[in-house]
């Protein structure tokens, strides 16, 4: 059976943050909603990164032919 796809779309409260799907980097994040299409259905961990900002880790399950959204909210570290 061919593999399906699905999308997700990433919501952060910080623009230029690279996104991670299982260790692979995929693109940044904008001030707008970022959809990533064409993901095969499955489970997947997802890291966002942003130098001088605390990393956040999550996984999540893409299914086939539709949309799983995430809202994330990374945090200044302070020193």
């Amino acid at each position: 059976p061919q593999p399906r796809y699905g999308s997700i779309s990433i919501k952060c409260n910080q623009g230029e943050a690279k996104i991670f799907l299982n260790g692979t980097y995929i693109t940044t994040t904008s001030i707008y909603p970022k959809t990533l299409k064409d993901i095969e259905a499955g489970y997947y961990e997802i890291v966002i990164i942003k130098d001088g900002f605390r990393a956040w880790i999550g996984e999540l399950e893409v299914f086939p032919e539709e949309v799983t959204s995430i809202e994330v909210n990374i945090t200044e570290i302070f020193k």
